[in-house]
């Protein structure tokens, strides 16, 4: 499927899709898909951050504090 294609049928302008590759693409070159586990704390339980290709995945217990998520995902936001 072409970009215009592709761009029609989401409703997106076309413009917007090529900043969008352009700004996946050179993330691509940074460093390779990760799965870390990660302890914050002593006392908070444990998260997890899983980055592929085409989205950032947090898993975290139903308990984790509400405050250190935010803070989570605005620190991940601004590395996106």
């Amino acid at each position: 499927m072409s970009a215009r294609d592709f761009s029609a049928q989401e409703g997106i302008q076309r413009h917007s899709l090529y900043q969008w590759k352009k700004r996946f693409d050179r993330g691509k070159k940074t460093s390779p898909p990760a799965l870390v586990p990660v302890r914050v704390g002593s006392t908070a339980p444990p998260f997890e951050v899983i980055v592929d290709e085409k989205q950032v995945t947090v898993r975290v217990p139903a308990d984790f504090d509400e405050k250190a998520l935010t803070r989570l995902m605005n620190v991940l936001e601004g590395e996106r």
